[in-house]
């Protein structure tokens, strides 16, 4: 099976909480993108994002999730 690319962010939700998310698409988020769910559906602009599954977490948290992650 090959390997997909899947790329890592650290993100803030409006409700204050964090986490960090695994996106399998080639698609590049910038720091201020703005993403949303729309009927179970996620989306970055025009473009549907395919998120892993993630937990909210704290900021440190969320921190320490993504150091462990970058190793």
């Amino acid at each position: 099976m090959p390997l997909k690319k899947v790329a890592l962010y650290q993100v803030e939700f409006e409700n204050g909480r964090f986490a960090v998310l695994r996106i399998n698409n080639l698609l590049t988020l910038q720091e201020g993108d703005i993403i949303s769910r729309v009927n179970e559906v996620w989306s970055a602009g025009p473009d549907i994002i395919q998120l892993s599954p993630f937990e909210f977490l704290d900021q440190g948290e969320s921190k320490r999730y993504f150091t462990e992650y970058e190793r």
